[in-house]
């Protein structure tokens, strides 16, 4: 496993080369790294794009939705149909408010059509199965989404992922052509099942900020009985990560719900 200041370098490492020409596509380097990687990348072909110079990869897709001109960045996802969805989450928190709007709506597609369109894709390079659900996909952003949390519109994503998990309605696939189910995908309609394989998931994470993440939310939504958070915080000791709710409310929660 990389370590955060690894991707970071690697991040950076690939924007120069995607800048100086390098056709390799972005995705298919970054594809199973960390979020430092990704947001590396993001800064990087930023920072270099302002220098004086002209840049043989500049006219690529990846360059111009990190490009530092807001309206490039705008316009690169309303014509991309299929761009990298860590991009378009890194979007999600953009200063400039269109940019953010559009990125939104594009997400909520993404997330629709991942099952379909990227699958194959994400299992060659990774060279594992990829589960044809939409969960998965929710899942694998989460650790993104919380690194992008402290921004000043970095909340967003991660407010819909807790709505997500807690059965709530969530706006961000609404966004984008609400009632056609050919084209969208509502985070509302985790089932049960999928929202137990994403609580799974994120409790077993390696990374410490998502399983306090996903502590925090099964406390809050009241999901879980005493059996499963009791098994949900074993699980966390074996890890030796402390608890970062009170056992007292968790107990409460429990209580809520077998009796």
């Amino acid at each position: 496993m990389w370590s955060a200041a690894g991707n970071a370098l690697l991040g950076r490492g690939v924007a120069r080369d995607l800048l100086n020409g390098d056709t390799v596509p972005v995705a298919g380097r970054l594809l199973g790294h960390g979020p430092e990687a990704w947001i590396a990348f993001d800064e990087e072909v930023r920072r270099l794009m302002r220098s004086p110079g002209t840049w043989e990869g500049a006219r690529r897709l990846e360059a111009r939705l990190c490009h530092p001109d807001g309206r490039i960045r705008e316009a690169t996802l309303a014509a991309w149909r299929r761009p990298p969805v860590q991009l378009v989450l890194l979007r999600c928190a953009d200063r400039v408010p269109q940019v953010r709007r559009r990125a939104r709506r594009v997400l909520g597609r993404l997330v629709a059509q991942h099952p379909v369109r990227n699958r194959d894709r994400a299992r060659r390079a990774l060279n594992r199965p990829m589960a044809d659900d939409p969960a998965h996909v929710l899942t694998a952003l989460v650790p993104f989404a919380l690194r992008l949390g402290g921004r000043e519109h970095g909340g967003w994503a991660v407010e819909q992922l807790e709505a997500a998990l807690s059965g709530r309605y969530s706006l961000l696939a609404a966004w984008w052509r609400p009632g056609l189910a050919s084209t969208t995908w509502s985070w509302n309609s985790l089932t049960a099942r999928q929202r137990e394989g994403m609580f799974e998931r994120l409790t077993g994470s390696a990374d410490r900020p998502t399983r306090r993440f996903a502590a925090r939310v099964a406390v809050a939504c009241g999901q879980y009985g005493a059996r499963e958070l009791a098994l949900f915080f074993r699980r966390r000791a074996r890890s030796g990560d402390r608890p970062d709710v009170d056992r007292r409310r968790s107990g409460g929660a429990g209580r809520r719900r077998t009796g």
